[in-house]
């Protein structure tokens, strides 16, 4: 749901102003403290693979809108 997106974002967000990114990939270290995060948020447990498949995604469909 669209609140759930806007947490995770929020987390994806946190992670790369902290300098948590190498260059323009997070890494699985990275999504590890995402995943946490997000279900201390959320109470959802999601694995990384989900993570990046929506992080993936939502990069998709933000290059087609803009």
């Amino acid at each position: 749901d669209s609140a759930a997106t806007e947490i995770f974002l929020q987390c994806v967000r946190d992670a790369i102003l902290v300098g948590r990114r190498v260059g323009t990939t997070i890494t699985n270290t990275v999504y590890n403290e995402i995943v946490l995060k997000f279900a201390k948020r959320t109470s959802r447990r999601h694995k990384i693979t989900q993570l990046k498949n929506k992080y993936d995604n939502l990069i998709k469909e933000w290059q087609a809108w803009n």
